[in-house]
């Protein structure tokens, strides 16, 4: 055996022994064939899980690994190790036994001794690339195997591939000759493909492949004679087919048949969506589809009013209060153009025959169902989906696309774009169903006789068309720029030399912007602005590739596949980690599809207490379940909806749909549903545009954002602020109405930022200033805090955007409950606008108000992207947030920026927050004007806030009332309870505890019992406001949950306490708050860590330590904890202060 040169530590190996320990040690629940299988089954899977970790950590120097499939990793190892044949054969033999049971349809059973050979063999490869030792344990498991081996991987050539997911190992190019080497994913095989020169179809993959890429490959055929494949007209080659893209995206690549220019999508990404009287027009039409498709209204004047209302905002927001009346009525005359075509299409006999038809379940009508094909890597909404039994055997499946346009069609063939449209729908559509009977078309409105015309009209009279080979070619190079963008390789002046190249063949409309969007970036006046908008593009396009496909060595097991999780994992893997809610039953009777409301019941066998990723307000996809009892088919063959948690109860969930009118039969059909998160890409894909906006404004505008340039002021002495008597806070709100640029104003916890700080200075500008105002935050919950404080106030405001909340207060309600004259002089007259930042972007409210001043809460939790380019539209910002606070929310590893004159703006992360970066800035540069600090806090009892107060607000901190330095008058010291008499005594207090395995701690949930039996001995009145418990992983939550329930604490007690990570307690406060770390291994510190790019602060610990009023109760490893400088820190702290105490003397 030769030396290897790619090895993990001996912790790794320990680690990774662990957890085949835990996995082998699963205990069967029910004593029945079934229930043996099936775990025995999750342990073979949980071997693959292993095996892919292993070879994460083994090729984690492997460059731009993040972008790397899971698969091309062990590829990767034997190219740049010494590791000998043996161990290869053994590695590729056991991922090809495993693999059958990580795939759709996998094995039913598993026999005892294969089992033990997968753990046996798992066990030498983590010992081959570790030289640590098998335990002693796992080896007793395996032993009456261990005179064993897996088989060799056979490798027996095919004549014919239908279909084939692989890795490309190598790429040669010679002579215009392509030759790929690939290995399938499956049986790990390797196979050779040659591409001929003269091959026009394939010729573009020579510019798009890359090695390590997975590629779904169709139909190739085995040359005779020679060592490879070969390629026809029905081969196709689609690259990452789990980064899922848009039809929309592929369709507008699209110029002529035969002619895709994929730098149109590039040039897409930069362009903002505007409202216009045309769009406006194309929504009402649909409307009118839907509404007479799913209520059978025929009236028209009822249909146009509602659509009206339902497009309200749009309407008035894009022409002048003078105009309406004419634009009302020349929307009404073409939407009754419009309205007689779509009734001939509704009144047909096979549309009312499924409308109709009660007898035959398979008669459906789906409004805007929601379809992903990861066979094709396509993802797209149809307008309508029939679904129609013709037969006893045969269901059909019509696609009907509605087009608006003033100018249909004069011959019988759509327009190209809506038959690329189409026909995307129809490739997904017939891979979900392969056997599907049904039509494509595309419904003109407009067009008076003969409105449907099928897609295959086109093809009819040029049969010459590959179009699947085009829109595979489109999908292809928009993957591959999304590649090079992640990788860093396509910056933004090779984005301009691409589009130059093609803009001679683009649209007019689209020449226009194309020639704007190369002037401006050309016209940059420095090298810094590229450098800052290059490095962005990169790390927006990284975090977007993370999501959609997923990172290996990330602890969350949803973001170890990202998106793609929803058909790379079955349902079971899915709810042993509590990403998913199956088993739901739909409750007709509390459910109101007509108010876009449906209500699951949670069956009472799935523990109603296990923790998932979800929270209230989560967007989500819904589908019905399979009731296989082993494993579930592929979900992507189902129809989705999507849909935004309302509610989440322990018996039932509730969900407010975003299909309009969804299919009241289709939840009647199936009696289980499932639930799981939705990829948000629509923001993401804003960020570009956001850099754009930025690329355009004004030279000043553009040196204040990136700190070249001093904020300015007008003497704040002149604005006689009466709101507050407190020096800081009304130097804060002075320099904020000051402001002609920007103020920062830095929030430690409990300073009352938004209560006293915002508000105070919204009213200021309100009431000394005619200005419009717009309040921004990151998420719904601040929004609801702010709205909540401007209706405390009496201030009036309008609420863009969705939110549940406040309903009188939201564009959503209020255009429903006036007129369009009424709405449009309450929008005008209003001054003060509320809104996520999401939700504000592409708003249509710009095109109607022009706003001076900007406020954005939470700022510190916004990447620079976020906001950059909307900061440009308003003439001052005010920021508040706390850069020691938890950062924004990033998936890929953080790394610091390394390019000089970068640092010289204090970017030194791009992972931070542009409110970061305006702070360190001016204080780096002495700009005191720029910004200031809260110092009064108004929750925590000042003993609690002591150590964060001296270690990272440099003792800055004063408490905002007497009651926050009180004596303690909760726990009596003279009771025998050893905890509470320690509470009695101790304001914050260290709970010692043994470690455990994993991310779960059964002592510290045990002190955590404890803890709650006592507050709720002790407490009057027990509120949800009474404990909040904070603890870094869901599988600790679950546990506490569990050993909460099981002490028979009543229900109605653990319905009120919140048990979350940190990050789901910022903002938040309770009474007393119990921190369990659960911290098992000192290799995991970093994973419940957040620090400061100079490492002065870890953002994490300083939110967990200030969620508290009265006590802060915290349990962990110390020996683990200690690895940490600053939890080392604290625990001196707390044994100074004597709160430190051993779990075995309580």
């Amino acid at each position: 055996m030769s030396l290897n040169t790619i090895q993990i530590n001996n912790e790794c190996a320990i680690d990774l022994y662990s957890k085949l320990e835990e996995i082998v040690s699963i205990e069967i629940k029910n004593k029945d064939t079934i229930d043996e299988e099936k775990t025995k089954i999750y342990k073979v899977k949980e071997f693959r899980l292993i095996l892919e970790k292993l070879f994460s950590e083994l090729a984690k120097n492997m460059p731009d690994s993040e972008l790397i499939n899971h698969a091309a990793r062990m590829e990767y190892v034997f190219k740049t190790s010494t590791a000998d044949n043996d161990i290869r054969k053994k590695c590729y033999s056991l991922r090809a036994q495993l693999n059958p049971f990580h795939h759709y349809g996998y094995p039913d059973s598993v026999s005892n001794e294969k089992y033990l050979i997968l753990l046996k063999t798992l066990c030498q490869i983590i010992n081959y690339f570790s030289k640590c030792d098998i335990p002693r344990k796992l080896k007793d498991i395996y032993q009456s195997v261990a005179h064993l081996e897996l088989p060799d991987k056979p490798e027996i050539p095919k004549e014919k591939i239908e279909f084939v997911q692989a890795s490309i190992y190598k790429i040669k190019k010679e002579n215009n000759q392509l030759y790929i080497t690939c290995i399938d994913q499956h049986n790990l095989n390797y196979m050779h493909i040659y591409i001929n020169k003269n091959n026009s179809l394939f010729i573009h993959l020579k510019e798009v492949l890359w090695e390590n890429a997975t590629i779904n490959i169709f139909n190739i055929f085995k040359t005779p004679d020679k060592p490879f494949y070969s390629v026809n007209p029905q081969s196709f080659f689609i690259i990452e087919p789990d980064y899922l893209i848009n039809i929309t995206q592929i369709k507008e690549c699209f110029v002529t048949w035969n002619k895709v220019i994929p730098s149109l999508y590039l040039l897409n990404k930069f362009e903002l969506f505007k409202p216009s009287i045309e769009k406006i027009q194309g929504n009402i039409a649909n409307f009118i589809l839907d509404t007479l498709v799913f209520t059978g209204n025929t009236k028209f004047d009822d249909l146009f009013n509602k659509a009206t209302r339902e497009y309200a905002f749009d309407i008035v927001s894009s022409v002048k209060a003078e105009d309406l009346p004419e634009t009302i009525r020349k929307l009404k005359e073409n939407s009754e153009k419009h309205f007689n075509s779509i009734i001939t299409f509704v009144n047909s006999e096979k549309v009312k025959n499924i409308k109709t038809s009660k007898t035959k379940s398979n008669n459906l009508i789906h409004i805007e169902p929601y379809v992903i094909s990861h066979m094709y890597g396509l993802s797209g909404r149809f307008d309508i989906l029939l679904e129609y039994q013709r037969d006893d055997t045969t269901v059909c499946r019509d696609i009907i696309e509605l087009k608006s346009t003033k100018n249909p069609p004069k011959n019988d063939a759509p327009y190209i774009n809506d038959n690329i449209q189409v026909f995307c729908y129809d490739i997904m559509l017939n891979s979900m169903y392969p056997d599907r009977v049904g039509e494509s078309l595309v419904l003109y409105s407009s067009k008076q006789d003969n409105c449907l015309i099928s897609i295959k009209k086109n093809f009819e009279n040029n049969p010459n068309i590959n179009i699947t080979q085009d829109i595979v070619k489109a999908r292809n190079c928009i993957v591959h720029y999304e590649y090079l963008l992640a990788k860093g390789e396509l910056l933004i002046d090779s984005i301009v030399e691409v589009i130059k190249n093609d803009v001679s063949e683009y649209k007019s409309f689209k020449k226009d912007f194309a020639d704007g969007f190369i002037n401006t970036i050309n016209n940059l006046e420095n090298n810094l602005e590229k450098k800052y908008i290059n490095n962005f593009l990169q790390f927006i396009a990284k975090e977007q590739w993370i999501n959609k496909l997923g990172k290996s060595d990330d602890i969350e097991y949803n973001k170890y596949y990202g998106f793609s999780s929803l058909w790379k994992l079955d349902i079971n893997e899915k709810q042993d980690h509590n990403i998913i809610f199956a088993d739901l039953e739909y409750d007709e009777a509390n459910s109101n599809l007509e108010q876009l409301t449906v209500c699951f019941k949670r069956n009472l066998f799935n523990n109603p207490y296990l923790s998932t990723v979800f929270r209230e307000g989560d967007v989500c996809i819904i589908y019905p379940q399979d009731s296989n009892l082993l494993h579930s088919d592929d979900p992507t063959k189902k129809i989705f909806l999507k849909a935004t948690i309302a509610t989440i109860e322990s018996d039932t969930i509730i969900v407010k749909l975003r299909n309009l009118y969804p299919s009241k039969n289709y939840f009647k059909k199936h009696s289980t549903w499932c639930i799981e998160q939705d990829l948000t890409d629509s923001f993401s894909e804003k960020l570009s545009k956001s850099l754009y906006e930025f690329a355009k404004c004004d030279k000043d505008k553009k040196e204040l954002l990136l700190g070249l340039k001093e904020p300015q002021f007008e003497d704040p002495n002149t604005y006689n602020v009466i709101y507050t008597d407190d020096h800081i806070i009304k130097t804060a709100i002075e320099k904020s109405v000051s402001c002609k640029d920007y103020f920062l104003i830095q929030g430690p916890p409990g300073t009352a930022k938004t209560s006293i700080v915002l508000i105070n200075i919204v009213k200021h500008i309100y009431n000394t200033t005619q200005e419009n105002i717009f309040i921004m935050a990151y998420t719904n919950r601040a929004v609801d805090e702010i709205c909540e404080n401007l209706i405390k106030h009496s201030i009036n405001f309008i609420r863009l955007g969705r939110g549940f909340k406040y309903p009188d207060y939201n564009l959503d309600h209020i255009k429903y409950t006036m007129d369009i004259y009424q709405l449009y002089n309450k929008i005008h007259n209003c001054r003060i606008f509320v809104s996520t930042v999401h939700s504000a972007y592409e708003s249509p409210i710009f095109n109607m108000k022009s706003f001076h001043t900007a406020i954005i809460d939470e700022a510190s939790q916004l990447l620079e992207p976020h906001i950059i380019g909307i900061l440009t539209r308003f003439n001052r910002f005010i920021m508040i947030g706390d850069e020691k606070q938890l950062p924004p929310v990033v998936v890929q590893e953080q790394k610091n920026v390394d390019d000089d004159e970068l640092k010289k703006i204090s970017l030194y992360s791009l992972s931070n927050s542009l409110f970061e970066r305006l702070l360190l800035n001016a204080k780096r540069k002495k700009w005191d004007n720029a910004s200031i600090m809260l110092q009064k806090h108004y929750r925590m009892h000042e003993e609690i806030a002591d150590f964060v107060n001296t270690h990272y607000y440099n003792n800055l901190l004063k408490i905002g009332s007497n009651s926050q330095k009180q004596a303690i008058n909760i726990f009596k010291s003279n009771f025998e309870n050893k905890i509470e008499r320690l509470l009695s005594k101790h304001r914050i207090i260290f709970i010692q505890s043994d470690k455990d395995k994993g991310k779960t701690n059964k002592y510290e949930a045990n002190i955590v019992k404890d803890i709650v039996k006592v507050i709720i001995n002790v407490s009057n009145d027990f509120t949800e406001k009474t404990v909040g418990i904070i603890t870094p992983f869901r599988a600790q939550i679950n546990l506490i949950r569990k050993t909460l329930f099981d002490s028979q604490i009543p229900k109605e007690i653990i319905d009120k306490i919140t048990i979350d990570t940190v990050e789901r307690f910022q903002g938040s406060e309770r009474d007393i708050i119990i921190v369990s770390f659960s911290l098992n291994s000192y290799k995991n510190i970093d994973l419940i860590s957040s620090l400061t790019f100079n490492r002065k602060v870890d953002r994490k610990l300083n939110v967990t330590l200030t969620r508290a009023r009265e006590h802060l109760i915290l349990t962990g490893c110390a020996q683990v904890l200690e690895h940490s400088q600053h939890y080392k820190d604290l625990l001196n702290y707390i044994k100074q202060k004597g709160g430190f105490v051993e779990s075995k003397i309580l």
